[in-house]
């Protein structure tokens, strides 16, 4: 954990450096590289409950002990 604290408290330090220097080369410094890590989103983010709606249980295996004397 030490090594990603380190490295971390470098990039930013680097970063603020950068900032003081040019803000045009920061900007593009932080910018999000779409072709790194492509992800597109479709449809709702949030579905409302749907009123009245019950659950089903679903498929289960009874595996209780039973102990009689």
């Amino acid at each position: 954990m030490a090594a990603i604290s380190a490295a971390l408290d470098a990039q930013k330090e680097a970063l603020q450096q950068l900032r003081q220097e040019s803000e045009e080369l920061y900007q593009a410094a932080v910018k999000r590289d779409a072709r790194l890590f492509p992800f597109n989103h479709q449809g709702p983010s949030y579905s409302p409950p749907i009123d009245n709606y019950r659950s089903p249980d679903g498929k289960y295996n009874d595996i209780t002990k039973v102990y009689t004397q």
